[in-house]
Protein backbone atom coordinates (compact mmCIF):
# COMPACT_ATOMS: atom_id res chain seq x y z
CA UNK A 1 0.00 0.00 0.00
CA UNK A 2 1.40 3.33 -1.03
CA UNK A 3 1.20 6.73 0.59
CA UNK A 4 -1.71 9.06 -0.74
CA UNK A 5 -0.49 11.15 -3.46
CA UNK A 6 -2.70 14.36 -2.74
CA UNK A 7 -5.12 14.94 0.67
CA UNK A 8 -8.83 14.94 -0.10
CA UNK A 9 -9.44 15.95 3.87
CA UNK A 10 -7.01 17.65 6.39
CA UNK A 11 -7.82 17.85 9.69
CA UNK A 12 -6.11 19.33 13.07
CA UNK A 13 -6.06 17.27 16.38
CA UNK A 14 -9.37 16.95 17.67
CA UNK A 15 -11.22 17.13 14.98
CA UNK A 16 -13.34 14.19 12.81
CA UNK A 17 -14.56 13.62 9.63
CA UNK A 18 -17.65 12.07 8.43
CA UNK A 19 -17.64 9.19 5.90
CA UNK A 20 -21.21 8.42 4.54
CA UNK A 21 -22.56 6.12 2.27
CA UNK A 22 -24.99 3.99 1.34
CA UNK A 23 -24.93 -0.35 2.19
CA UNK A 24 -22.28 -2.02 0.08
CA UNK A 25 -20.78 1.35 -1.05
CA UNK A 26 -17.49 0.53 0.43
CA UNK A 27 -17.33 2.85 3.53
CA UNK A 28 -15.66 0.49 5.61
CA UNK A 29 -13.10 -0.61 3.37
CA UNK A 30 -12.40 2.95 2.77
CA UNK A 31 -12.32 3.56 6.33
CA UNK A 32 -10.13 0.82 6.99
CA UNK A 33 -7.58 1.22 4.05
CA UNK A 34 -7.29 5.21 5.37
CA UNK A 35 -6.79 3.72 8.95
CA UNK A 36 -4.20 0.97 7.39
CA UNK A 37 -2.16 4.20 5.51
CA UNK A 38 -1.91 5.93 8.71
CA UNK A 39 -0.66 3.54 10.95
CA UNK A 40 1.74 2.24 8.24
CA UNK A 41 3.02 6.32 7.60
CA UNK A 42 2.35 8.25 10.48
CA UNK A 43 1.27 6.81 14.07
CA UNK A 44 -1.37 4.98 15.87
CA UNK A 45 -5.04 3.76 14.15
CA UNK A 46 -7.77 2.59 16.14
CA UNK A 47 -10.52 0.73 14.59
CA UNK A 48 -13.83 0.63 16.38
CA UNK A 49 -16.61 -1.82 14.77
CA UNK A 50 -19.23 -2.88 16.82
CA UNK A 51 -20.84 -4.79 13.59
CA UNK A 52 -18.23 -6.73 12.56
CA UNK A 53 -16.20 -9.44 14.78
CA UNK A 54 -12.25 -8.63 15.90
CA UNK A 55 -11.54 -11.93 13.01
CA UNK A 56 -13.76 -10.11 10.25
CA UNK A 57 -12.41 -6.72 11.21
CA UNK A 58 -8.76 -8.11 11.00
CA UNK A 59 -9.81 -10.04 7.66
CA UNK A 60 -10.62 -7.01 5.93
CA UNK A 61 -7.15 -4.62 7.16
CA UNK A 62 -5.01 -7.63 6.43
CA UNK A 63 -6.26 -7.94 2.44
CA UNK A 64 -6.22 -4.74 1.97
CA UNK A 65 -2.86 -4.61 3.33
CA UNK A 66 -1.72 -7.62 1.30
CA UNK A 67 -3.95 -6.69 -1.89
CA UNK A 68 -5.55 -10.18 -1.87
CA UNK A 69 -9.51 -11.20 -1.67
CA UNK A 70 -10.73 -10.54 2.10
CA UNK A 71 -13.42 -13.70 1.68
CA UNK A 72 -10.30 -15.25 0.91
CA UNK A 73 -8.59 -14.41 3.77
CA UNK A 74 -11.71 -15.56 5.70
CA UNK A 75 -11.62 -19.27 4.16
CA UNK A 76 -14.95 -18.28 2.09
CA UNK A 77 -12.78 -19.71 -0.97
CA UNK A 78 -11.33 -23.22 -0.90
CA UNK A 79 -7.82 -24.00 -1.45
CA UNK A 80 -6.66 -20.42 -2.33
CA UNK A 81 -7.46 -19.30 1.59
CA UNK A 82 -5.21 -20.29 3.66
CA UNK A 83 -2.04 -18.70 1.17
CA UNK A 84 -4.11 -15.33 1.72
CA UNK A 85 -4.81 -15.83 5.18
CA UNK A 86 -1.19 -16.43 5.70
CA UNK A 87 0.07 -13.22 3.57
CA UNK A 88 -3.28 -11.14 5.13
CA UNK A 89 -1.83 -11.83 8.47
CA UNK A 90 1.35 -11.37 8.29
CA UNK A 91 0.93 -8.02 7.20
CA UNK A 92 -1.04 -7.20 9.82
CA UNK A 93 1.40 -8.55 12.21
CA UNK A 94 3.89 -5.93 11.17
CA UNK A 95 2.13 -3.00 11.17
CA UNK A 96 2.28 -2.28 14.87
CA UNK A 97 0.14 0.73 15.54
CA UNK A 98 -2.64 -0.97 13.91
CA UNK A 99 -5.19 -1.84 16.77
CA UNK A 100 -8.88 -2.97 16.84
CA UNK A 101 -11.69 -2.62 18.86
CA UNK A 102 -14.59 -5.02 18.35
CA UNK A 103 -18.00 -6.67 19.22
CA UNK A 104 -19.08 -5.72 22.90
CA UNK A 105 -15.83 -3.60 23.30
CA UNK A 106 -16.66 -0.59 21.84
CA UNK A 107 -18.10 1.18 24.45
CA UNK A 108 -16.79 5.18 24.75
CA UNK A 109 -14.66 4.11 28.45
CA UNK A 110 -13.45 0.96 26.13
CA UNK A 111 -12.17 3.81 23.61
CA UNK A 112 -10.63 5.68 26.46
CA UNK A 113 -8.72 2.93 27.09
CA UNK A 114 -7.43 2.26 24.01
CA UNK A 115 -6.32 5.70 23.31
CA UNK A 116 -4.63 5.85 26.42
CA UNK A 117 -3.09 2.58 25.43
CA UNK A 118 -1.13 3.60 22.54
CA UNK A 119 -0.42 6.91 23.29
CA UNK A 120 1.85 4.80 25.98
CA UNK A 121 3.24 3.28 23.51
CA UNK A 122 3.80 5.44 20.98
CA UNK A 123 4.54 8.87 22.65
CA UNK A 124 4.11 12.19 20.88
CA UNK A 125 2.74 10.31 17.60
CA UNK A 126 -0.87 11.44 15.67
CA UNK A 127 -3.08 8.78 16.99
CA UNK A 128 -6.65 8.01 14.64
CA UNK A 129 -9.56 6.42 15.48
CA UNK A 130 -12.37 5.26 13.22
CA UNK A 131 -16.08 4.25 14.15
CA UNK A 132 -17.88 1.67 12.09
CA UNK A 133 -20.94 2.85 12.16
CA UNK A 134 -22.79 5.52 14.45
CA UNK A 135 -26.30 4.18 14.18
CA UNK A 136 -25.23 1.16 16.23
CA UNK A 137 -22.99 2.62 18.78
CA UNK A 138 -24.66 2.66 22.57
CA UNK A 139 -25.48 6.14 23.40
CA UNK A 140 -25.05 7.36 26.77
CA UNK A 141 -28.53 8.10 27.24
CA UNK A 142 -30.57 5.55 25.58
CA UNK A 143 -34.50 5.96 24.26
CA UNK A 144 -37.12 5.89 22.02
CA UNK A 145 -35.98 8.24 19.41
CA UNK A 146 -33.40 7.41 17.34
CA UNK A 147 -32.72 10.91 16.05
CA UNK A 148 -31.98 11.83 19.35
CA UNK A 149 -29.67 8.74 20.30
CA UNK A 150 -28.06 9.37 17.43
CA UNK A 151 -27.42 13.13 17.77
CA UNK A 152 -26.23 11.95 21.59
CA UNK A 153 -23.53 9.44 20.00
CA UNK A 154 -22.48 12.50 17.90
CA UNK A 155 -21.53 14.60 20.81
CA UNK A 156 -20.04 12.25 22.58
CA UNK A 157 -17.68 11.40 19.86
CA UNK A 158 -17.46 14.84 18.85
CA UNK A 159 -16.38 15.17 23.13
CA UNK A 160 -13.91 12.31 23.27
CA UNK A 161 -12.11 13.53 19.76
CA UNK A 162 -11.88 17.06 21.18
CA UNK A 163 -10.53 16.49 24.73
CA UNK A 164 -8.42 13.39 23.40
CA UNK A 165 -6.62 15.06 20.39
CA UNK A 166 -6.56 12.37 18.27
CA UNK A 167 -8.45 12.96 14.54
CA UNK A 168 -11.83 11.27 14.32
CA UNK A 169 -13.49 9.39 11.03
CA UNK A 170 -16.98 8.51 11.89
CA UNK A 171 -19.28 6.60 9.59
CA UNK A 172 -22.21 7.05 8.92
CA UNK A 173 -24.70 4.90 7.10
CA UNK A 174 -27.68 6.79 4.93
CA UNK A 175 -31.52 6.12 5.11
CA UNK A 176 -32.99 4.36 1.69
CA UNK A 177 -33.77 7.14 0.39
CA UNK A 178 -30.41 9.14 0.13
CA UNK A 179 -28.56 5.54 -0.91
CA UNK A 180 -30.70 4.83 -3.63
CA UNK A 181 -30.06 9.00 -4.95
CA UNK A 182 -26.14 8.67 -3.80
CA UNK A 183 -26.01 5.26 -5.62
CA UNK A 184 -27.46 7.03 -8.68
CA UNK A 185 -25.51 10.26 -9.20
CA UNK A 186 -28.46 12.25 -8.01
CA UNK A 187 -27.01 13.51 -4.79
CA UNK A 188 -23.70 15.11 -5.36
CA UNK A 189 -20.83 17.50 -4.31
CA UNK A 190 -22.16 19.10 -0.75
CA UNK A 191 -25.98 17.91 -1.18
CA UNK A 192 -24.60 14.43 -1.34
CA UNK A 193 -24.18 15.30 3.11
CA UNK A 194 -27.82 15.08 3.85
CA UNK A 195 -27.87 11.96 5.24
CA UNK A 196 -31.10 11.61 6.79
CA UNK A 197 -32.55 12.27 9.83
CA UNK A 198 -28.93 12.53 11.95
CA UNK A 199 -27.74 15.01 9.17
CA UNK A 200 -28.24 18.19 11.38
CA UNK A 201 -26.27 16.71 14.48
CA UNK A 202 -23.36 15.35 11.96
CA UNK A 203 -23.09 19.15 9.96
CA UNK A 204 -22.31 20.88 13.28
CA UNK A 205 -20.02 18.01 14.42
CA UNK A 206 -17.89 17.70 11.45
CA UNK A 207 -14.66 19.69 10.31
CA UNK A 208 -15.51 17.70 6.82
CA UNK A 209 -18.09 15.57 5.47
CA UNK A 210 -17.22 12.80 2.79
CA UNK A 211 -19.90 10.55 0.82
CA UNK A 212 -19.43 8.29 -1.28
CA UNK A 213 -21.79 8.43 -4.45
CA UNK A 214 -22.03 6.63 -7.89
CA UNK A 215 -20.09 3.40 -8.07
CA UNK A 216 -19.07 1.99 -11.90
CA UNK A 217 -19.34 -1.31 -13.17
CA UNK A 218 -15.83 -3.35 -12.09
CA UNK A 219 -13.98 -3.96 -15.49
CA UNK A 220 -12.10 -7.52 -15.86
CA UNK A 221 -9.87 -6.89 -13.41
CA UNK A 222 -12.47 -6.18 -11.23
CA UNK A 223 -11.34 -2.19 -10.72
CA UNK A 224 -14.55 0.28 -10.52
CA UNK A 225 -15.23 3.51 -9.92
CA UNK A 226 -16.21 5.00 -7.06
CA UNK A 227 -17.52 8.96 -6.85
CA UNK A 228 -16.06 10.49 -3.73
CA UNK A 229 -17.72 13.82 -2.95
CA UNK A 230 -16.43 16.17 -0.15
CA UNK A 231 -19.57 18.38 1.15
CA UNK A 232 -18.53 20.60 3.97
CA UNK A 233 -14.84 21.48 4.39
CA UNK A 234 -14.11 23.76 7.44
CA UNK A 235 -11.09 25.12 6.02
CA UNK A 236 -12.20 25.60 2.12
CA UNK A 237 -12.34 23.39 -1.13
CA UNK A 238 -15.95 21.57 0.27
CA UNK A 239 -18.24 20.87 -2.63
CA UNK A 240 -16.05 19.27 -4.32
CA UNK A 241 -16.08 15.91 -6.53
CA UNK A 242 -13.04 12.51 -6.56
CA UNK A 243 -13.17 9.84 -8.49
CA UNK A 244 -11.12 6.84 -6.75
CA UNK A 245 -10.77 3.59 -8.24
CA UNK A 246 -11.41 0.69 -6.09
CA UNK A 247 -10.47 -3.33 -6.35
CA UNK A 248 -13.86 -4.79 -5.15
CA UNK A 249 -11.91 -8.61 -4.16
CA UNK A 250 -9.41 -6.59 -2.13
CA UNK A 251 -10.55 -3.41 -0.87
CA UNK A 252 -7.54 -1.49 -2.52
CA UNK A 253 -8.43 1.95 -3.59
CA UNK A 254 -6.37 4.33 -5.94
CA UNK A 255 -7.31 7.88 -6.09
CA UNK A 256 -8.46 9.31 -9.54
CA UNK A 257 -9.37 12.92 -10.58
CA UNK A 258 -10.41 15.32 -8.78
CA UNK A 259 -13.00 17.58 -11.04
CA UNK A 260 -13.38 20.71 -8.44
CA UNK A 261 -16.49 22.50 -7.62
CA UNK A 262 -17.35 23.07 -11.46
CA UNK A 263 -17.04 19.62 -11.57
CA UNK A 264 -19.40 19.24 -8.69
CA UNK A 265 -21.64 21.48 -10.64
CA UNK A 266 -21.75 19.78 -13.80
CA UNK A 267 -22.30 16.50 -12.07
CA UNK A 268 -25.59 17.85 -10.23
CA UNK A 269 -26.79 19.18 -13.95
CA UNK A 270 -26.24 16.19 -15.39
CA UNK A 271 -28.22 14.46 -12.71
CA UNK A 272 -30.59 16.75 -12.69
CA UNK A 273 -30.98 15.90 -16.23
CA UNK A 274 -31.15 12.06 -16.34
CA UNK A 275 -34.07 12.60 -13.29
CA UNK A 276 -36.15 14.82 -15.85
CA UNK A 277 -35.58 12.57 -18.57
CA UNK A 278 -36.41 9.68 -16.67
CA UNK A 279 -39.57 11.48 -15.51
CA UNK A 280 -40.24 12.50 -18.94
CA UNK A 281 -40.23 8.41 -19.76
CA UNK A 282 -42.40 7.56 -17.29
CA UNK A 283 -44.73 10.22 -18.64
CA UNK A 284 -45.13 9.07 -22.22
CA UNK A 285 -45.48 5.37 -21.19
CA UNK A 286 -49.02 6.64 -19.82
CA UNK A 287 -51.83 4.94 -21.04
CA UNK A 288 -55.13 7.37 -21.26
Amino acid sequence: MAPPREPVAELQAGESVYLMGPTGGGKSTLALGILCNHAEYSGPAIVVSRELSSAAAAARAGSILADVSWSDVLGKSGASGGRSREQAFARLSELSRFSMLAGEHTSLADIKRAISSVRGRFPGQPIMLAVDYLQIMEAERGGHDIRQNISSIVEALRRLVAHERVVGLMISQMSRLTSRQARAGELVGKDAADAGAESSAIERSAAITLTIGELGEPDAEGWRDVVLNRGKSRYGGGDTVFTLRQRGSSGDLRQGVESGQEGARGARDAARRRKAGAGAERGHGRGP
